[in-house]
Parts: C-alpha cells; sequence; structure tokens
C-alpha cells in the first residue's frame, strides 16, 4: 500500500524511464524486459553493448550491460543493486522536484516543467559540483558515490579502505 503513495509524486520519472526503455527496445537495442517492482529492466543487445560499455538507469527503469550480471546463487548482482539504488535516489528527486513544482503555482506550466525535468537537473547538479570539487563528473559526483558506498565496498583486507576513502 506505502508505494502506491509514492507514485504520484514520481509519475514523470515513471513515465520518462518506462519511454526510454521502450524507445530502445523499438529501436533494437535493448531486450529482455522484466519488471522488478515497479522497475522496469532490460538488457543491452549485443550490438549496442558493444557501442556503450556501460548500464543506465532512466527513472524507474534499467538497462544493464550484459556483461555485467554476474549473479551467485540467484542472488542480485552489484550492479542490479547499484543501479536500484540510483532508482531510489531518483524517486527522492522525484518528490524534491514535485515539491518545488508547487512554489511554481499558480502558473502550471512552469510547475509542471519543474516536476517533469526536476529530478534529472539533481543528477546535472551533482556533476557540475563534483567538476567544481576538481573531480570527474560522474564518478565524483555524489549520486554515484553514494550508490557506490552502498553496494561495491572494497575488501578491507586488499586495500584498508573502503570506496569513499579511495575516491577522496
Amino acid at each position: 500500500m506505502r508505494k502506491y503513495v509514492l507514485l504520484p509524486f514520481i509519475l514523470p520519472s515513471f513515465l520518462v524511464g518506462y519511454a526510454c526503455v521502450a524507445l530502445f527496445t523499438a529501436i533494437f537495442a535493448a531486450h529482455k524486459l522484466k519488471l522488478a517492482g515497479w522497475v522496469l529492466e532490460a538488457q543491452w543487445r549485443p550490438w549496442a553493448a558493444k557501442r556503450w560499455h556501460y548500464s543506465t538507469t532512466f527513472g524507474q527503469a534499467v538497462i544493464y550491460h550484459p556483461d555485467h550480471l554476474l549473479r551467485v546463487a540467484g542472488l542480485p548482482s552489484r550492479l542490479e543493486m547499484h543501479e536500484h539504488v540510483h532508482v531510489r535516489q531518483n524517486q527522492d528527486y522525484a518528490v524534491l522536484a514535485f515539491i518545488l513544482a508547487l512554489f511554481c503555482l499558480p502558473s502550471w506550466g512552469k510547475a509542471l516543467a519543474v516536476w517533469i525535468i526536476g529530478s534529472s537537473l539533481w543528477f546535472a547538479v551533482n556533476a557540475l559540483t563534483a567538476l567544481l570539487r576538481g573531480g570527474d563528473p560522474y564518478r565524483d559526483s555524489e549520486h554515484e558515490r553514494a550508490a557506490y558506498a552502498q553496494t561495491d565496498l572494497i575488501e578491507i583486507s586488499q586495500v584498508g579502505k573502503d570506496w569513499l576513502e579511495t575516491r577522496g
């Protein structure tokens, strides 16, 4: 029941993510669609995976690079957990965009624009601030650092530091 309360707030993120996966499926770049809760998952086709070496989250949808999905005993891979962190981050940003859109009322056009593009802009802000701090706009952005910190800790015995400490 609680997850249905979230849906109205994340609707643009939900629709954009599903539309992106539908587009990539329509142009035969993605396949193997499945639902994991509300998250629409797919995999890049081999020809697309040769050109795009990454898994990608679009709102409430994820397209995985097939070479990176290493499951052990049917458990989710670190990559799947990592991308699902991005899905939850996008939900947070979508709710924040909805709240900010309320401040644009009574201009429905402005409010709708803030709500629709708001969650994506937060990721862009993360990249910009990472760059301004002197880091890599992708790897050092806070949404990426958080996803790695939650899923891909480096073995302490190997390095003596976790992923965040190694990134500075």
